[in-house]
């Protein structure tokens, strides 16, 4: 993940993550995104995370590329530029920590591309499936979301909480048009904090892995307690629900039901 944040992470090529689908309680116009990131900065107040920064909103266009069986790509369009986000397979951890099952983990790479690029992706990409599944253009959602930059205070871990509605264009007719979601990602730690950080892991001899899983699960658990159930405006409360629904298997679901 990109931020504005200079970091660093133990294990650079693997992604972490814990995401809840948001349903929202309440009548009216539903509330907007500085509402949704205003409650949520309340919520990690006096919790032991200090708020780095808030990036209020962006937006932008994910267009989805895969098989019958799995995404292979993605293409993102925000902000008038182009960019690759390639996915591993979701793997287990298995470090013995209470709500380590919410985690999602898995290889991710994303990186700026120019249009030559993804067409080169897109055929070799054909080229590895042609004796398997097709690949094929899946569909795409409208997105639009806000970021909250958390530290862990005691360690300098950095989190990025994501609140995302992801607008399907494809399955209007069932109204299951609007995926709701916040996701918590662990994004690293100040580069300068980072040899610390593994000098006390050598020491201790932990494995790096056990120590994000304890620190994310930490945080989703904070969030949890304190963020369901929560007012977002005088018309809305907000309800989280753990999940590991991904927004390429909303839009496969959204294309199913066509």
């Amino acid at each position: 993940m990109k931020t504005d944040i200079a970091h660093e992470k133990e294990l650079p090529d693997i992604e972490y993550e814990v995401k809840f689908n948001i349903r929202l309680l309440g009548r009216g116009n539903e509330p907007s995104m500085e509402e949704f990131l205003v409650s949520l900065d309340g919520a990690l107040k006096k919790s032991g995370y200090s708020v780095y920064s808030r990036k209020t909103i962006s937006s932008g266009t994910n267009y989805y590329i895969g098989t019958s069986l799995d995404e292979s790509f993605v293409i993102m369009e925000s902000e008038g530029k182009l960019f690759l986000k390639e996915k591993g397979e979701v793997t287990p951890v298995n470090a013995g920590i209470e709500k380590e099952e919410w985690i999602i983990k898995r290889k991710e790479r994303v990186y700026e591309a120019s249009i030559d690029e993804i067409i080169k992706k897109t055929l070799m990409m054909a080229q590895e499936n042609s004796n398997s599944s097709e690949l094929k253009y899946l569909g795409k959602i409208v997105k639009e979301k806000g970021d909250i930059y958390a530290v862990d205070k005691k360690d300098g871990r950095i989190y990025c909480l994501t609140i995302s509605r992801s607008h399907s264009e494809t399955n209007k007719e069932s109204g299951d048009t609007l995926l709701r979601q916040l996701e918590i990602e662990y994004v690293g730690c100040r580069p300068k904090i980072l040899p610390k950080i593994i000098k006390e892991l050598e020491k201790s001899e932990i494995n790096p892995e056990n120590k994000i899983v304890l620190g994310l699960t930490s945080i989703a658990s904070t969030i949890y307690e304190r963020y369901c159930g929560k007012k977002i405006n005088d018309n809305y409360k907000i309800w989280l629900e753990p999940t590991k629904e991904r927004k390429y298997d909303f839009v496969q679901k959204s294309m199913k039901k066509r």
